[in-house]
């Protein structure tokens, strides 16, 4: 029996259960006598025609209990792991995602989208009911993975492909685009959310050098939005989280290969909130070549809380010691550690920065034969806008060192800088929401896999809760939290109702949306 079938009967049978006992305690109080037929009794709906959605498509389609079923719905959170989709369809070109929407809107069957399978809510696994979303059809894009380089720096890229895969074709070309450090993320979420990593503050986010996209749009057709067409559908792409419709491909502007000089900078603990203190006044400021994400780590992994910086330097190496005097002026201590390695390539830089130092592109994955392994964990965020005192710094450093008594394999809060690039757009300029903050934060928790997830979760979102006197309800969305009260304001800001009304243009019956923001 298919897991349709499987749900379906459950829940007619637990339905016909309470109709019974609530007609026993119905009867009238004066017997009478009354006319009767046989009930009548609707029929359970009926499966979807998964067949007919086969039939249509040049890609694989994966139902629960056949070959391949258990590979195709494995996400990157292992956590996801007992997730039942109705479905998985791997989508080898664009028609095949257009046909999925078509016959989802026909098979009244709910989906959801994968493009690197990092969704933090779990959403892309197709299964979770905590953060509402019911076992869905998820269209799996990672078979659309194409890259093009063109002589003119634009660079074609299929929604599929991943972080690493687009650094290892743009750096050949000696060329560059701005994005994280995680290998394995899905270029495409990464883009709609925005796209924040180690060259933001030189470039800009990595939804800033989005050009133009390929989707599908609700009723099944392929569009292009572009500056020249739909350009409000481009808007909504560039960090305002998509949801406008299924993107197959994306075109970004790309910018010479620079080279990087990076350095790692640690601290004593003892010194953490005067280095606080100092890294926030300094990092949102700094020159734009120089970006930079403090980290206030502890758990399993390390010996005790430790604070750690990462910079990433994109002007002569000479210069930079001149660039970081600043933050030890303000700190008014030094780090234990100051470790600099320059000039290096941009590829070079990418590849360590995900993991992947020496390793070829095809095995910098989680999957069979990849170099990388996935772990279990539990996230949320912050954007902060006001800076914190010496009572908010001391609330972080509280919070890593609780995060060491937790079990985890590792706990974390990261600051990452922002300013330079993002902030010379005006806030309306792109759908992102946030270009006046001064650092996207998120809170982790790292554990063993099969762990119970929920003392995690509790912990990341203390730590966020603990600090929302301090920086408010601002939150990131790649970094997804279904616990969010207001996600469209924390996410989006004043950009939120604009991308409210663009959504509901363009997808009426809320489709494309993730749980956070369907209306019913």
């Amino acid at each position: 029996m298919s897991s349709v079938d499987r749900r379906t009967f459950l829940a007619a049978v637990a339905f016909g259960g309470a109709a019974a006992v609530l007609a026993a305690c119905s009867r009238p109080a004066t017997p009478t006598v009354v006319q009767t037929s046989p009930p009548t009794v609707a029929p359970p709906p009926a499966a979807p025609d998964w067949e007919s959605l086969r039939s249509r498509i040049s890609g694989s389609l994966y139902l629960e209990g056949a070959d391949g079923y258990e590979d195709a719905k494995r996400v990157e959170n292992p956590r996801f792991d007992g997730a039942l989709p109705l479905a998985v369809l791997a989508a080898a070109t664009a028609d095949d995602v257009a046909q999925a929407v078509r016959f989802a809107g026909e098979a009244d069957v709910p989906f959801v989208v994968r493009a690197g399978g990092h969704s933090y809510s779990g959403y892309s696994s197709g299964d979770v009911e905590q953060a509402g979303l019911a076992p869905s059809l998820v269209i799996d894009l990672r078979g659309l993975s194409g890259i093009t380089v063109e002589d003119s720096g634009a660079a074609v890229v299929g929604a599929g492909a991943s972080l690493i895969q687009v650094y290892g074709a743009v750096g050949a070309r000696g060329r560059a685009v701005a994005g994280g450090s995680c290998a394995t993320v899905g270029v495409a979420g990464l883009t709609l959310g925005g796209g924040v990593g180690v060259l933001t503050r030189a470039y800009g986010l990595t939804s800033d050098a989005l050009r133009a996209v390929e989707l599908v749009a609700a009723d099944g057709e392929i569009l292009t939005a572009s500056p020249d067409e739909n350009e409000d559908l481009l808007w909504a792409c560039r960090g305002g989280g998509g949801q406008v419709g299924i993107v197959t491909s994306l075109t970004f502007e790309t910018v010479p290969a620079p080279t990087i000089t990076t350095v790692f900078l640690e601290w004593a603990f003892t010194d953490a909130v005067p280095v606080i203190l100092a890294w926030q006044q300094w990092a949102p400021e700094a020159d734009p070549r120089l970006w930079s994400t403090l980290k206030l780590l502890s758990g399993a992994r390390h010996d005790g809380p430790t604070i750690q910086l990462t910079v990433t330097w994109t002007g002569p190496s000479a210069e930079l010691d001149a660039q970081v005097a600043g933050l030890h002026e303000a700190a008014g201590v030094l780090p234990l550690v100051n470790s600099v390695r320059p000039d290096r390539t941009y590829t070079e830089v990418m590849f360590t920065y995900a993991g992947c130092a020496g390793v070829p592109v095809d095995q910098c994955t989680t999957g069979d034969g990849g170099a990388l392994r996935r772990e279990a964990f539990s996230a949320t965020s912050h954007v902060p806008y006001d800076l914190l005192d010496a009572d908010g710094a001391a609330v972080l450093v509280e919070r890593c060192v609780l995060g060491h008594r937790l079990g985890a394999i590792e706990t974390g809060v990261s600051l990452d800088a922002l300013g330079g690039a993002v902030r010379e757009l005006p806030a309306d300029s792109t759908a992102f929401g946030h270009r006046g903050a001064y650092a996207t934060v998120q809170y982790t928790a790292t554990y063993e896999e099969g762990g119970d997830p929920v003392p995690f979760d509790e912990f990341v979102r203390q730590s966020r809760a603990s600090m929302v006197p301090f920086w408010g309800e601002g939150a990131y969305f790649n970094y997804s939290d279904s616990t969010l009260t207001d996600p469209g304001t924390s996410y989006f800001g004043e950009n939120a109702k604009r991308l409210a009304e663009i959504r509901a243009a363009a997808d009426p019956a809320g489709v494309f949306a993730t749980p956070a923001f369907r209306t019913a």
